[in-house]
């Protein structure tokens, strides 16, 4: 160029949203719905988390997610439903809490690929509920061939229960499968009965001790 010349420039700008001119600088936050508690049970228990991918500079792209879970995590299983999916948008983490699962606090670090973003939250899983039974005898003193209503109190299940009687002349194929029933004796002595508990989630309880009934001779029998 001689002096004197002038030459123009033509500048081209693009805006990505951070006011520093480069067309390609995409990012993104990850967040999640909180933590997560359970409590676990006889048979395997569902829990989820919800995990948020914000975009914050264009372009989008896909992000996929992978967790790591501290502690023991014997017992415990997930699998994200929508991992890989473009800002903004979510995904779900569906845990399975197995009978085996530790009780306890666990730490889950979600990390978002690309750039390695994560996010944080406690997986908190609660000791199965104890079911309480207690099983009594009305009356707990009889005679031979006189009734006996062996009765139950039930407290801590969920859902609805089943429930299975053993003990004293009770035959296996034959138990009584109600919270009471009754019954009579045809012999002398100690008779005792246990009740068995399950809840729909797989929680089993028995009475410890087992009811007690004595049975005595009824001076209406005689024996010839």
């Amino acid at each position: 160029m001689s002096v004197g010349q002038s030459e123009s420039f033509n500048l081209s700008y693009v805006d990505d949203g951070t006011g520093n001119g480069n067309g390609n600088n995409f990012d993104y936050s990850l967040s999640n719905s909180g933590n997560t508690t359970v409590t676990k049970a006889g048979i395997n228990i569902p829990a989820q988390n919800t995990i948020t991918k914000t975009l914050l500079h264009v372009p989008a792209q896909s992000v996929d997610l992978n967790l790591s879970i501290g502690g023991s995590n014997n017992g415990i299983s997930y699998a994200i439903a929508n991992s890989s999916c473009s800002p903004t948008c979510s995904s779900t983490i569906n845990f399975t809490i197995a009978p085996s699962a530790t009780v306890g606090t666990h730490l889950v670090t979600v990390t978002g690929t690309p750039k390695s973003h994560t996010t944080s939250f406690n997986l908190i899983i609660n000791p199965s509920l104890t079911i309480d039974v207690t099983c009594a005898a009305t009356p707990n003193s009889a005679l031979i061939g006189n009734p006996v209503t062996w009765n139950s109190t039930v407290t801590g299940t969920t859902g609805t229960s089943t429930y299975r009687w053993s003990g004293s002349g009770i035959a296996t194929s034959s138990a009584p499968a109600t919270p009471s029933f009754t019954t009579s004796y045809s012999t002398v002595g100690l008779k005792t009965a246990t009740l068995t508990v399950t809840d729909s989630v797989g929680n089993v309880g028995t009475c410890n001790p087992a009811g007690q009934a004595q049975i005595n001779f009824n001076p209406k029998f005689q024996e010839f």
